[in-house]
């Protein structure tokens, strides 16, 4: 299971699984590390509070002995002292802005703390207010520390996705084993008869044994149709396995050809072909890739074409481009157009691998592929040679 390399729907299965679950598991734990940060900054603060409370004890005693030699020499506190009306006394900072209804007040990194200083003062009630620059390197750490669980809490979300991901995606695995077996021993059965069908219908042709009529070239038909599903059936199986032979084609007349081999399908459905294909357009490509290239993407605008619909062929030496007047495709068919088993329309015939060898080839040679289409108003599908 671990092993075998993914394929590119089990791979696209999985991230979507890991992202969601990740995501869906960092979200708790953010909330979850929002609350304790909350909660551990306001038990802090509060320390802070308590202790400069309890200093601002320390120091009532010598506000009420007017002592500022010795309030001077308190490192890191000021102090200023106020009489009844709240008139600035002596102290070693004179503070703007005092908020005489709080009790404690923080600016950034200072913490100011206004009290009453009980009588007797000068026999008048007095206010004293004092400051602190607070120690921000906890909440630094505090910080730190959360951000650095979160790192950790998220590379084991995603090791833990992946081996659950990949536990998930076992059962569709051996789904797709069995179909690539059967598909395997499918193909390997049908070689043999359609070998002898097309050679049988050849040979009956050549010796003009039977007169030309319609039934025959409805059997022609069926059997080509035949032979290019096994051909499709035994590229995909083959593909990945098989070296290629990378040549250059002259990709004009090698179009011109699979036009002629699809004249009969044509004639079949009375579609009325017009093309325009510049001569010497030539590319480095394997022979039966640019086989399987051309041939999905005419098969697919004949099948999908009414009767007595018609299909443009363009080609230069930047694009190929194939039009038909076929019944179009809507929004979501054309999303999921390049998606293997995906097939425009259940009532045609196909297992709905054509646009996905098509796909793979055009990834293959780093082309760049595009659709046009309408619902009711036919297909265009745009073949880029250069990267776009």
């Amino acid at each position: 299971m671990w092993g075998r390399q993914m394929s590119r729907s089990e791979k696209r299965s999985l991230y979507r699984f890991m992202m969601i679950y990740g995501l869906s598991t960092l979200l708790l734990f953010g909330v979850g590390a929002t609350i304790f940060y909350r909660f551990e900054l306001y038990q802090m603060q509060e320390n802070e509070r308590r202790a400069l409370k309890q200093e601002s004890d320390t120091m009532i005693p010598l506000v009420k002995d007017a002592d500022l030699k010795k309030l001077q020499q308190i490192k890191n506190i000021r102090v200023a002292v106020y009489n009844g009306k709240k008139e600035y006394l002596f102290g070693t900072f004179r503070p703007t802005n005092v908020q005489w209804e709080k009790h404690f007040v923080r600016r950034g990194e200072i913490l100011r703390h206004s009290r009453v200083v009980p009588p007797p003062h000068r026999k008048h009630t007095a206010y004293m207010v004092i400051e602190k620059k607070t120690d921000r390197k906890m909440i630094s750490r505090l910080r730190q520390t959360i951000l650095t669980a979160s790192m950790l809490a998220l590379l084991v979300v995603l090791l833990l996705a992946y081996v659950l991901g990949r536990l998930f995606l076992t059962p569709m695995r051996e789904a797709l084993q069995k179909i690539n077996l059967f598909v395997q021993d499918t193909t390997h059965e049908l070689n043999t008869p359609i070998s002898t069908i097309l050679t049988n219908i050849e040979m009956i042709t050549l010796l003009e044994k039977c007169p030309q009529s319609e039934e025959m070239e409805r059997i022609r038909i069926a059997a080509g149709t035949l032979s290019r599903i096994y051909d499709d059936l035994s590229y995909l199986r083959l593909n990945e396995a098989t070296q290629r032979q990378i040549e250059e084609i002259d990709l004009s007349a090698f179009l011109e050809e699979r036009l002629t081999y699809f004249a009969s399908f044509m004639r079949a459905k009375q579609i009325v072909l017009t093309k325009d294909i510049k001569r010497g357009v030539v590319r480095k490509m394997d022979r039966t890739d640019a086989m399987r290239l051309f041939d999905n993407l005419l098969s697919n605008a004949i099948k999908y074409n009414h009767i007595g619909g018609s299909v443009t062929v363009r080609m230069d030496k930047e694009t190929f481009v194939v039009e038909d007047s076929g019944r179009g495709m809507d929004q979501e068919t054309q999303r999921r157009a390049f998606e293997r088993f995906s097939r425009g329309d259940e009532s045609e015939g196909g297992f709905g691998i054509g646009l996905d060898i098509v796909s793979a080839i055009v990834k293959q040679y780093h082309y760049h592929i595009e659709i046009n289409s309408r619902l009711g108003e036919g297909s265009t599908i745009k073949l880029h040679f250069s990267q776009s």
